[in-house]
């Protein structure tokens, strides 16, 4: 598997487990009560503590972001890429230039030559 994969793969992995925590606190809360217990086990009243998913959906933003800093999703990344000329001519494009011209074998030889 390509680094460009595995790191495509790790952002949708982050993507899923973001939402399902989103989901999750969304329907319970940010906050869960956990019972405190005296030595003898009895709970003796509740503590209110951050819900665990919160931590999950913080952790998985920030893995999405240091992801797809890698492919050039904000202004910063964008401008460290480094993208090389195409190595031929785009098929689409001289379809395109085509369109409306009688003589659409012209763009077809042309297709063809570029290769």
């Amino acid at each position: 598997m390509e680094s460009t994969q595995r790191h495509s793969l790790r952002t949708c992995l982050s993507y899923a487990r973001w939402r399902s925590a989103e989901e999750i606190v969304t329907a319970e809360g940010q906050t869960v009560n956990e019972p405190v217990l005296n030595k003898a086990g009895e709970v003796v009243g509740h503590k209110v503590k951050r819900h665990p998913a919160t931590t999950i959906a913080k952790d998985s933003l920030a893995s999405m972001l240091r992801a797809s800093a890698l492919f050039g999703f904000d202004p910063s990344s964008r401008s460290r890429l480094s993208v090389g000329e195409p190595t031929s001519a785009d098929p689409f494009e001289l379809f395109m230039q085509g369109i409306g011209a009688d003589e659409s074998h012209d763009a077809e030889e042309a297709l063809q030559n570029s290769r």
